[in-house]
């Protein structure tokens, strides 16, 4: 482990505290004596997480045709495991809550990160990334970055650096130069920490890491959608851009790599972009 990433957090570790719902959800969930019932029960005593479940479950992120009225009724719907997953996305956007710093930042940021979650959990459908459930890419796209945010909560001055740099490797050498350490490694660190599970774990540390793209599809896909996620935000509003000419040389390997043709990519790129305006109220507050 990079030490600069331990005296980067320093005495301030303890302030991103993870919340107790997911210890007890995560330990009931690994109970085989578990009920649904009981695993309802727990999320219900956290009126937030409880309401952004519920929003999810009912919105485009799964169209469902009949209304998802209970927590019980959500686990039998889309499994415990789904679930959980979700859980860790909402818990790690709750942990890091006490990040202050303007919305002119934080809003942005969530917005980038909830793009590549979707286009990750899109990608993963499309090309079976098995064993995983496509949650899983939805949350590790959601959580890829959360290194940044604990980096600017130390380093206000790097967050305006980052709006600069079109280029990731010019920002993280900015972040090298000024840390000792990126993003990655600090959103590792934390990852690990917290005792997510090693997929998320190592999508936070490796997502950008040529070697581990391409060895690893989870990575692969992380990537893929954060470049997506970049074309999305640079094109126009009314205009659909050529997407794979916008993509890098990286995608390019990836999308060989994934066996995704130019016609599947569109339709991901143009699907992603009607949930994304669908959903951003429900992430967003």
């Amino acid at each position: 482990m990079n030490n600069n990433v331990k005296q980067l957090l320093g005495d301030t570790e303890g302030i991103f505290v993870f919340p107790n719902v997911y210890t007890e959800f995560n330990e009931k969930l690994h109970n085989p004596l578990t009920t649904n019932a009981q695993l309802a029960d727990v999320i219900q005593f956290d009126a937030g997480l409880t309401a952004f479940l519920l929003k999810l479950v009912n919105s485009p992120f799964y169209g469902f045709s009949s209304t998802i009225s209970s927590i019980s009724h959500a686990i039998s719907i889309i499994g415990r495991k789904q679930l959980a997953t979700l859980v860790v996305g909402k818990s790690v956007m709750n942990a890091l809550r006490v990040i202050d710093l303007p919305s002119s930042i934080i809003t942005p940021y969530w917005e980038d990160n909830l793009r590549c979650a979707l286009y990750a959990k899109a990608i993963a459908k499309k090309v079976n990334v098995t064993p995983h459930p496509p949650e899983t890419f939805f949350v590790a796209g959601l959580i890829h970055a959360i290194g940044k945010l604990i980096i600017w909560h130390h380093h206000a001055e790097l967050a305006s650096i980052h709006k600069q740099h079109d280029a990731l490797n010019d920002y993280l050498a900015h972040e090298q130069n000024t840390c000792g350490c990126t993003y990655n490694e600090v959103g590792a660190y934390l990852a690990a920490k917290w005792k997510l599970p090693n997929i998320l774990i190592d999508t936070t540390a490796n997502h950008n890491t040529l070697s581990e793209i391409r060895a690893s599809q989870p990575c692969a896909a992380v990537y893929l959608a954060t470049q997506l996620s970049r074309i999305a935000v640079d094109a126009s509003a009314s205009v659909t851009p050529n997407v794979i000419e916008s993509l890098d040389e990286t995608s390019q390997i990836v999308l060989k790599q994934m066996g995704m043709d130019e016609a599947v990519l569109v339709t991901v790129f143009e699907d992603v972009e009607k949930q994304f305006l669908e959903l951003r109220s429900t992430f967003l507050h």
